[in-house]
């Protein structure tokens, strides 16, 4: 019964503390040391190199927008902050950086379509970070063992303590859900910004073949498919094509 109890406390408490890690990047340290010395082209050189060894997280993509529009490359201001806004929904700041640099390069707005609905969920799963989420899961977890080794073994349960194995089970599966979901968000966007200007999209991948429209630089488009160096988009306007993998950067 003693080692039941053990291992209950090594499930509830020790497990989901693996869930959180920390970063140590030294190319990350001379990233910021030059986004310090308002060396913008240095620091997202720097940035970029570090996002390519597969780290990142609002306050750098906030960086290397802002990086990005120091030295005037918006298409590159317009993917990191619609990187960043992918983990922080709700700032205020990087939208109206976002909107501006969309006016100034008469881009439309691809969010104008989308549902309230849709909207509303993404701007309340936003006021929690992945990193809240999961500290909350393990205070469930902690309360959820506590309840556990009280009970155990479970002969005799009273309702108080039923409906406090309830409350809390359900509260485990929303931060489940919203956990999901905000990861989603993040981890698996569809979007592509165009990164080469007049970018083309043809009817299928390959240059022969007939073409559909142009797209300016710094557009916003969904991803649909890959292929040999094609990627298959949808503009905001239900356009679908092919364009050349190098035209277009994932967000």
């Amino acid at each position: 019964m003693t080692s039941l109890r053990i291992l209950s406390i090594c499930i509830f408490y020790i497990l989901p503390l693996s869930l959180l890690g920390d970063v140590n990047n030294e190319t990350l340290e001379k990233a910021n040391k030059a986004l310090d010395q308002k060396d913008f082209a240095t620091a997202l050189k720097l940035y970029k190199m570090v996002e390519q060894q597969g780290f990142g997280d609002e306050g750098m993509y906030r960086n290397m927008a802002y990086s990005a529009i120091s030295i005037h490359a918006e298409a590159d201001a317009i993917l990191y902050l619609e990187k960043s806004l992918k983990y922080d929904p709700n700032n205020a700041k990087l939208k109206l950086h976002l909107e501006q640099l969309r006016s100034k390069n008469n881009l439309d707005d691809p969010t104008e379509n989308q549902s309230k609905i849709m909207n509303f969920l993404l701007q309340l799963t936003g006021t929690m970070s992945l990193q809240i989420i999961i500290i909350i899961q393990i205070l469930i977890f902690v309360l959820l063992g506590v309840l556990m080794y009280i009970h155990f073994p479970f002969d005799e349960i009273g309702r108080n303590a039923r409906w406090q194995f309830a409350g809390l089970s359900i509260m485990l599966l929303l931060t489940f859900c919203f956990g999901s979901y905000r990861h989603s968000t993040i981890y698996e966007n569809d979007g592509i910004i165009i990164s080469k200007e007049n970018t083309t999209i043809y009817l299928s991948p390959d240059t022969l073949s007939p073409q559909i429209s142009k797209l300016p630089l710094g557009s916003k488009v969904s991803y649909k498919d890959h292929i040999n160096g094609w990627l298959q988009i949808e503009t905001i306007y239900g356009e679908i094509g092919w364009i050349t993998l190098s035209n277009g950067s994932r967000i």
